[in-house]
């Protein structure tokens, strides 16, 4: 989670057994309140994921105590959220795919999602979108 509130917003996340879903909104550069008006003083979607890959590669290898093969597939799918409805059904999407892989009864109780942490009301998150 070392990339949220730093190049982006950490909508939803879920950490499945061959893949991992990410919904994530980027944010500007700078600090500065027009810059939420040119799109272009965004962190751009590539440089977010390619920081997130190669940082999550190096610690799984690490602990792995493995070097040399990449990680992670260079392909990776993804989708815009064009309004709040997309936006809800990206995030149940992710939340539920423990459910269709058979995983859990109930998407809360699967341990690496988001559904157990920054949507269960817990005080520790209680800030997770304050920007």
């Amino acid at each position: 989670m070392y990339l949220h509130k730093r190049n982006c917003i950490v909508l939803a996340w879920v950490i499945m057994p061959n893949h991992v879903h990410l919904v994530f909104q980027p944010i500007p550069k700078t600090d500065e309140l027009s810059a939420w008006c040119d799109y272009l003083g965004f962190h751009r979607v590539e440089d977010i994921l390619g920081s997130l890959k190669k940082y999550s590669a190096r610690r799984i290898n690490a602990i792995r105590n493995r070097t040399g093969n990449p990680f992670w597939q260079r392909e990776c799918f993804d989708r815009t959220a064009r309004n709040e409805k997309d936006l809800d059904t990206l995030i149940n999407y992710v939340h539920a795919n423990p459910l269709r892989w058979e995983l859990v009864l109930r998407p809360e109780d699967y341990p690496w999602s988001s559904a157990g942490t920054i949507y269960s009301g817990k005080s520790e998150y209680r800030d997770w979108f304050v920007f």
